[in-house]
């Protein structure tokens, strides 16, 4: 995600960066100024598409790329919660 990217995902409040399809080991090579963006991305490991073989690995490999433990915590916990409201079993 090149500067223009990241500067629709700082600028509009309605645009979150998705994550998925991009492996964990290379998304700093993609968006190395993830940190800076990390309050409006939102993980995904595209699985069990090509190349995922494990959500769980796959997680794991996320979980250890070197940026703040802060920005990865509001990248798989904090933004899907706020925009992904869970089902209501009350319909």
């Amino acid at each position: 995600m090149g500067g223009y990217g990241i500067s629709i995902n700082k600028d509009k409040p309605n645009i979150m960066a998705d994550l998925s399809s991009i492996p964990p080991r290379r998304i700093l090579e993609y968006i190395p100024r993830l940190t800076e963006i990390s309050g409006k991305s939102i993980y995904g490991s595209d699985y069990p598409g090509p190349g995922v073989y494990d959500i769980k690995a796959n997680l794991q490999e996320f979980l250890s790329i070197p940026i703040p433990k802060e920005a990865i915590k509001k990248i798989v916990d904090d933004n899907p919660r706020r925009v992904l409201k869970p089902l209501s079993r009350n319909r």
